[in-house]
Order: structure tokens, then C-alpha cells, then sequence
């Protein structure tokens, strides 16, 4: 990474901090407003960033696998957990250790609704 290229990522960072920082301020000052739900707060990284340097920096951390990803998390006071998500065939070696037949299956023909969404006029004029 260059240095002009890492300037930008450091300003761009520092720019979404300071986002965050807004958002914190703001929701303390407006209790009326309700909190999101922070289950997780996910990020991915660049394919330069090392798992085992970002690992060591969220200690105490969690690792978990899914189909397509491998993930650490970091929880913190009050439930709110970081993700940080790395393709899984981008982290771990993918080994064939078996095989097996899978059956074949069909889709039965079904109706569904087709909907639209009407949401009320002049929300924001109150």
C-alpha cells in the first residue's frame, strides 16, 4: 500500500469514527429515538489485513465458521458485538474428506402474493 493509499484509508477511518462518535452523541441526546439493534456490527477486511494480527487485537475473541465465511467476534457491555468476516476459502484449507449422493428434489408449484408497500403521506410535516 502506498502512502498516499494508506493516508486515504487512515482519513476515511477516521471519517467513520467520528461518524460513530455522532451517532452516540446523538442517541444520548434524543432518548425518543429508539436504539438500533446491534446484534452485530460486521466489517470486512482488505485481503492484506492479517487474521492472526486482527485476531490478537480483539482478545478476548471468538472464532466461528458458516458456509461461506469465517468470522471473529468481539462482544462488548451491553450485548453490541464486532464481526470481523473473511471469506472462508480466503482463511481456512478446504479438504475433501468424503462424498455423497445428493437426491434430486422439485419445487411444487405454489401461488404467492405479490405485494406493494403504501406508507402514510406527510409523515415528515409533523
Amino acid at each position: 500500500m502506498t502512502t498516499q493509499e494508506k493516508q486515504t484509508t487512515d482519513e476515511k477511518r477516521a471519517a467513520r469514527l467520528s461518524g460513530m462518535q455522532e451517532l452516540v452523541y446523538f442517541l444520548q441526546a434524543n432518548s425518543n429515538v429508539p436504539l438500533p439493534y446491534f446484534g452485530s456490527l460486521n466489517s470486512f477486511p482488505n485481503d492484506d489485513e492479517s487474521v492472526s494480527e486482527i485476531a490478537r487485537s480483539m482478545k478476548p475473541v471468538n472464532k466461528d465458521t458458516s458456509q461461506s465465511y469465517f468470522t471473529l467476534t468481539k462482544t462488548f457491555d451491553g450485548g453490541v458485538k464486532l464481526s470481523v468476516n473473511w471469506t472462508r476459502d480466503a482463511v481456512c484449507e478446504r479438504i475433501v474428506i468424503g462424498t455423497e449422493e445428493v437426491p434430486e428434489y422439485k419445487v411444487e408449484a405454489h401461488t404467492r402474493d405479490i405485494v406493494e408497500w403504501k406508507c402514510p403521506e406527510g409523515i415528515l410535516d409533523h
